[in-house]
């Protein structure tokens, strides 16, 4: 960051965070020479130094959050900090499969804790929404569905901290 002209006035100075760092060197080199307290003081100064690398942390990431990603990205990586990956698991959505025999379908949903309940719906074509059987997994199976028929399906989670949204329709094709 030094002399970078995307941080003009960090917060703690630059000069200061490497007064402070120079004097967690020296803590830390009486700490190895067993001196009494040495410890103490030490921790002290790291304290003091993880503070002010959290308070430039969050200098840098404001002055991020008011640019596209882009150029958020490049100013994180240009200050010396890492810029932070993104997940790498997509949230899991609601899913149809065809079943183990003609005319069914087993349905999945995202996961919502484990005393969550299910509720399901079912619309033959573009028909109106018939409730299917709440369950407590995550998953169901639907039988009697005719062959060569699309059917959309929806589930939402119900939870101790209240009912969840219907999610996106799942279209599927009874094969």
């Amino acid at each position: 960051m030094t002399d970078n002209p995307d941080f003009p006035t960090p917060t703690p100075s630059l000069a200061t965070v490497q007064a402070d760092i120079d004097t967690l060197t020296r803590a830390q080199s009486t700490v190895l020479s067993r001196a009494h307290g040495a410890a103490t003081t030490r921790d002290a100064s790291l304290a003091t130094v993880r503070l002010h690398l959290a308070c430039l942390r969050a200098y840098v990431q404001s002055l991020a959050h008011g640019a596209d990603a882009d150029r958020a990205t490049q100013l994180i990586a240009s200050s010396g900090f890492f810029v932070k990956r993104s997940g790498v698991h997509p949230k899991q959505r609601a899913a149809a499969t065809p079943g183990p025999v003609s005319g069914s379908v087993r349905l999945t949903a995202p996961f919502a804790g484990k005393r969550a309940a299910y509720a399901w719906q079912t619309s033959e074509e573009s028909g109106p929404w018939t409730a299917l059987a709440e369950t407590v997994r995550a998953s169901t199976r639907v039988d009697s569905l005719t062959p060569g028929r699309f059917y959309r399906f929806q589930v939402r989670a119900l939870t101790a901290t209240g009912i969840g949204d219907w999610s996106e329709p799942v279209v599927f094709l009874a094969l």
